[in-house]
């Protein structure tokens, strides 16, 4: 089970855990309230003077309350430390975009969104042209520097609403929600354009291929993304740098 899955659970046992500890205290104070208690506690410590309870009970208080401070931090700070988990288990370490899984799971929701309400979605395959080679002349120091600024630019270049994720090695995937073949079309020869003027620090210019699909009705979402893969194949053979759409 990965941290997405297992953060809420324990956030719920933690709050929970919580709810009985001021449950057990309201119902003590009911009970001390009425029997009393502070001032039975009271007589009795002016009864045994020399034992100095006046001196040792207020410690019982501060106690209290240092333990609900120290409590309330600790619960903040493992919200925050499982918010991070969660969010590096859907991440891609290299490029900060979305992984693989993720992004399947995006692809199942947008999928189930337009078999529904026929709210159309198309999909964008990108992969970085003659990577292996960029890596033996340059060094895989340089590849990685390549696939952060491939990911700048599509940062940059990407809606609100489009989903990216790095799918493999030199390999990106595009979900672009409430959009027909045209768009996605048009938004693959912006990447295109952009990554070929873009200097690659010591790589210079390089160039990609992109592999472009609309979703339809009676194919799933795995088909879907396999026809955009097979436009990238297509891309690939009539000589890269290039973008085929169906």
């Amino acid at each position: 089970m990965d941290a997405k899955n297992f953060s809420i659970p324990i956030l719920d046992r933690i709050f929970i855990e919580a709810l009985f500890v001021i449950g057990v205290n309201l119902v003590l104070f009911t009970v001390f309230a009425h029997y009393d208690t502070l001032e039975w506690v009271y007589h009795f410590s002016r009864a045994h003077e020399d034992w100095e309870l006046d001196e040792i009970v207020p410690i019982f208080f501060t106690l209290s309350v240092s333990l609900l401070v120290f409590s309330v931090r600790r619960w903040l700070e493992t919200r925050a430390l499982l918010a991070e988990v969660s969010q590096l288990s859907i991440r891609d370490s290299l490029t900060g975009l979305f992984n693989k899984q993720y992004i399947m799971n995006e692809f199942a929701k947008e999928d189930q969104r337009f078999k529904r309400s026929q709210i159309k979605y198309s999909v964008v395959l990108v992969d970085i042209d003659n990577f292996k080679t960029i890596n033996e002349r340059f060094g895989e120091k340089a590849g990685d520097v390549v696939i952060r600024q491939f990911t700048s630019i599509f940062m940059s270049l990407l809606r609100v609403n489009d989903v990216v994720a790095r799918w493999s090695g030199e390999e990106f995937i595009i979900l672009c929600p409430d959009t027909e073949l045209t768009g996605a079309s048009k938004l693959a020869e912006k990447l295109k354009t952009a990554i070929l003027d873009f200097d690659f620090d010591s790589v210079g210019n390089i160039t990609a291929s992109f592999g472009v699909t609309m979703a339809s009705v009676k194919d799933e979402f795995n088909e879907t993304i396999n026809r955009a893969d097979i436009c990238l194949y297509k891309a690939k053979q009539r000589g890269k740098n290039c973008i085929v759409a169906v």
